[in-house]
């Protein structure tokens, strides 16, 4: 029966396959190529279309295009024929396939010059550890293929590098940077030629709100992912879009919602005939019978799992399945089935499941061991367990230290190589050097020395005002590569934001209007206030920042901006102390008064965002000679020494996930530096004794 079923699949496929408008070119030119060396890149384009829509006929096609390869030598078609098929062997989970085609796809790609190609299994070697979990060699993996794919200017796979390093993370439990490379992926595919890579960032950035228990924006991830892409052409995508949103509803007790999300989900595995994606809908809907006491949902599901495992399940599959089919026992009932099945769990318990953990495959064969009176043999299972718990333990440390061990063996040989490559070089200019003294020689000989000593001063000059102009054009180019990329970084997650409320509004799915309209609006203040910041700070480089100067009366200026500044500092149920008396009534000092203003502004501001109530804030005012002292100082929590130097830098925050939470746009410390200085004063940042920040700044009488 198995194999009449693969049979009629096949069919299914090659009849569909026929038909598609996306390949039935291909179908019609194979059929007229009259060599193999004309007829193995039409294998390749047949895989390339198909491998998502149709993994059948991808790997047929596929494995027919190896075959002719065994007998031909075109390695460049050859390596992008493995590229194609070894997403099709991934999709299915089917690692071990996976990594022989790439060892294969390797040799093929070092046999030509594309750098694309040799990234492209770099690509697939990060992929297959992430896959397998090895997550510490998955995340360096992706993360020196970031830089290969910077220098190569690749920026549609530099965003699916960005995706999986994303994904790394929030395997590892760390939501920030999860979120963040999540974010720094987005833009690169946005307008990529496949919607479902942008939908699955989308979508996975849902999936971080997830596991923060937003649900609400969770919920508002996955939809706008899911309407990006249809079913019929990105299967796979769709179905993880379904299955997302049927454990959000389920976390949520919208049982009946999430069932007919699993239902759709298991409608899009069977039609394109993704039994790897048809069994997990199945153990999710399992789970919700479970949670929800559907028997009539559990029974049906069972059966389906029970069909299901009548074919070829793999062993992590079987691990499921087994742990499952316990539970279903357990919930009849059936202790006979119940303790077979969970004796098959516990023997391979080596594998790694989503839905239970050791422990709790342990917990239910107690149960069961007790329920069938074999009370020894539960007595021994709890010893086991504890036994089992501890070597896991030791097995997880061991792992851990495998993976450094294994990535400290790749990094030495990455240092082998690149010693080898730097004696190349070295071998390379010595004979470089040797040929171009010969010429020299035999130049000295043809010429004459006076032209060639003005020759040489000619050369040499010519050669100094490149350097000159190439170093200042380098400087140039870098500082503003580091500022727009500063700048870019500012606005890239307001942006996102933004951008997710107006689709929000596009697309009628808004909880609030108004308060969406209202976020946008702010939005847009935020944005106006960043840009008038950039503004000044260019004007200060370019020496153009303007000062209307006048003589004031310093005491009635200072004390104007103190009743400002104490409704702040109430606002934000803080203590306020000041001490101003050294000021002399009518003391008059030539000075901005706008721009002071903005200065001690910026101040105040910075000291009540991060002064946790009850704080304090402490403001004082002395002459030192030729000099006006001004001191603000905060207890906020402390900014370690090696950090008090650059907070006068460009959009540098200590603490960026703090700093983002509350606000500010990072410039306002450089403009009051700015500020400072354009005054003839200087400013400067160190500990307070009230265990925050001391800003201190000298202004001249």
């Amino acid at each position: 029966m198995k194999y009449i079923t693969a049979l009629a699949i096949f069919f299914s496929f090659t009849i569909y396959a026929e038909n598609s408008p996306q390949t039935k070119e291909l179908f019609d030119r194979l059929e007229q190529a009259e060599t193999l060396e004309e007829t193995a890149p039409i294998y390749t384009q047949i895989v390339k279309q198909t491998w998502q829509s149709e993994p059948q006929i991808a790997e047929e096609y596929g494995h027919r295009g190896l075959a002719l390869h065994d007998t031909i030598h075109l390695p460049e078609d050859e390596a992008y024929l493995i590229a194609y098929l070894i997403r099709v062997y991934v999709d299915r989970s089917d690692l071990d396939a996976a990594e022989v085609l790439i060892e294969r796809g390797t040799q093929a790609a070092n046999q030509t010059d594309n750098e694309k190609l040799k990234a492209n299994n770099l690509f697939y070697r990060a992929l297959i550890y992430y896959l397998q979990d090895r997550l510490v060699l998955a995340l360096n993996a992706f993360l020196n293929l970031e830089q290969v794919y910077i220098e190569q200017g690749r920026a549609s796979n530099l965003g699916s590098v960005y995706n999986n390093i994303g994904n790394a993370y929030l395997n590892l439990g760390d939501l920030h940077n999860a979120l963040e490379y999540f974010q720094k992926a987005l833009p690169l595919q946005e307008n990529g030629p496949n919607p479902a890579s942008y939908a699955s960032i989308v979508m996975n950035i849902g999936r971080v709100f997830f596991r923060l228990e937003d649900y609400e924006q969770a919920e508002s991830n996955y939809l706008i992912g899911l309407s990006l892409i249809d079913r019929e052409t990105y299967p796979r995508v769709y179905s993880e879009a379904q299955g997302h949103l049927g454990k959000l509803y389920q976390a949520t007790g919208k049982y009946e919602e999430a069932l007919h999300h699993f239902k759709i989900g298991e409608e899009v595995a069977l039609t394109s005939n993704n039994f790897g994606k048809l069994f997990y809908s199945y153990i999710d809907q399992v789970m919700l019978a479970l949670e929800s006491d559907d028997d009539t949902l559990l029974v049906d599901v069972i059966s389906k799992l029970n069909q299901l495992n009548s074919l070829e399940l793999n062993e992590n599959q079987k691990y499921n399945f087994n742990y499952i089919r316990a539970l279903y026992a357990l919930e009849i009932e059936d202790w006979e089935n119940a303790e077979e099945s969970i004796d098959l769990v516990i023997e391979e318990s080596t594998f790694e499941s989503p839905y239970f953990s050791l422990r709790d495959a342990l917990s239910l064969a107690l149960k069961v061991k007790t329920a069938v009176g074999k009370i020894d043999e539960a007595g021994e299972m709890l010893l086991e367990s504890l036994a089992l718990h501890e070597r896991q333990s030791s097995q997880n440390r061991e792992g851990l230290i495998a993976q450094y061990a294994q990535l400290y063996k790749l990094n030495q040989k990455e240092q082998e190589l690149q010693t080898l490559k730097q004696e190349s070089l070295v071998r390379q200019n010595q004979l470089l050097q040797e040929q171009t003294e010969r010429r020299q020689t035999l130049f000295v000989f043809i010429v004459s020395s006076v032209v060639l000593v003005a020759l040489m001063v000619l050369i040499v000059q010519r050669y100094r005002n490149l350097s000159i102009q190439k170093s200042l054009n380098e400087q140039l180019l870098t500082d503003k590569k580091q500022f727009f990329a500063d700048i870019s970084h500012e606005l890239r997650t307001p942006l996102t934001v933004f951008k997710l409320k107006m689709e929000e509004l596009e697309h009628n799915i808004a909880d609030s209007t108004e308060n969406t309209y209202r976020l946008l609006h702010e939005r847009i203040d935020s944005f106006n206030y960043l840009i008038d910041d950039i503004s000044m700070l260019a004007k200060s480089d370019q020496g153009e920042l303007e000062l209307n100067k006048k003589n004031v009366d310093f005491s009635k200026f200072i004390s104007g901006q103190l009743r400002e500044y104490t409704s702040l500092i109430e606002e934000h149920e803080l203590r306020f102390d000041t001490d101003i008396q050294s000021i002399g009534s009518g003391e008059m000092l030539t000075i901005d008064p706008h721009r002071m203003k903005q200065v001690l502004d910026n101040l105040f501001s910075n000291a009540c965002r991060y002064t946790d109530a009850p704080g304090e804030v402490r403001f004082s005012v002395s002459q030192t000679g030729k000099y006006f002292t001004l001191v603000v100082e905060d207890s906020a929590p402390s900014i370690p020494s090696e950090s008090l130097d650059k907070i006068f830098d460009r959009l540098y925050r200590f603490d960026r996930s703090r700093s983002r939470k509350l606000g500010g746009s990072g410039l306002g410390l450089s403009i009051c530096k700015s500020i400072v200085e354009a005054h003839g004063g200087s400013i400067t940042a160190s500990k307070s004794l009230l265990g925050g920040v001391c800003v201190r700044i000298e202004l001249p009488r």
